[in-house]
């Protein structure tokens, strides 16, 4: 098995090398199981050293000269080798126990992908918390894989055209539909309840699990970094038994 951590980044000279620190350690989930893993960042047109800090980092460095964060994941993952591609936010930071619980999630056999919904910090401004609440309620009822992590089968991520070209944000939510009917094609599952932490230029935020059965243990934020990052919840995609 190889995994795929695809990061697009955009003017991420800044936030990138944490992520990438956080992404290596995180991978150690990956080793245990024998997996190999590579890491590609895909520079969307940046005008500051977001692809040096990567290469430096020893990453593979794609390039998408068009400014679209749909372009460049899929600038990223037609760089990628991996049988799975791990898509992480240059913003965000995922823990080993996060990539832990995405690695038994595809050991299983019966996903094509996943992704996260979004958790603020509680001093974030009521009118976003609202806003946050509605866009997570809504992804769970529409069961879209949507947020900063989304990790789906290389195959499948092709079979279905990727995140495509046809909006310029919300790219997720099309990709999810396509997947959706794929895994029912094929009586598959997805997931869409894993937790990732994320760190902003403005304000930090972190994500809340997709399918809500309370917080996982361990996920107390502390103040200064970005956060842990919980467990996944699972749920059926494909026709019911």
């Amino acid at each position: 098995m190889r995994v795929s951590v695809v990061i697009p980044a955009y003017n991420e000279e800044k936030l990138l090398p944490a992520t990438l620190a956080a992404v290596r350690t995180a991978a150690a989930a990956f080793a245990r199981r024998g997996w190999d893993w590579e890491l590609v960042v895909c520079d969307n047109n940046s005008a500051d050293r977001t692809a040096a800090v990567a290469r430096a980092a020893g990453a593979r460095v794609a390039f998408e000269p068009v400014n679209q964060i749909g372009r460049a994941r899929d600038t990223g993952a037609r760089a990628a080798m991996g049988d799975w591609i791990v898509f992480v936010d240059a913003d965000s930071q995922p823990t080993e126990a996060l990539f832990a619980d995405i690695a038994a999630a595809l050991a299983s056999g019966r996903f094509v992908g996943g992704g996260a919904t979004v958790r603020l910090p509680a001093d974030s401004p009521l009118v976003v918390r609202f806003f946050a609440g509605a866009w997570n309620l809504w992804s769970r009822l529409a069961r879209w894989a949507a947020g900063s992590c989304i990790w789906v089968e290389a195959s499948a991520f092709r079979a279905v055209g990727g995140f495509g070209t046809e909006v310029y944000a919300g790219e997720e939510v099309w990709l999810s539909r396509r997947l959706g009917r794929l895994a029912r094609a094929h009586h598959h599952e997805a997931i869409d309840g894993v937790e990732i932490d994320r760190g902003r230029r403005r304000r930090r935020g972190a994500h809340e699990p997709a399918v809500g059965h309370g917080q996982p243990p361990g996920h107390e934020r502390r103040r200064g970094d970005r956060g842990d990052c919980g467990r996944a919840n699972r749920r059926r995609v494909g026709p019911q038994p």
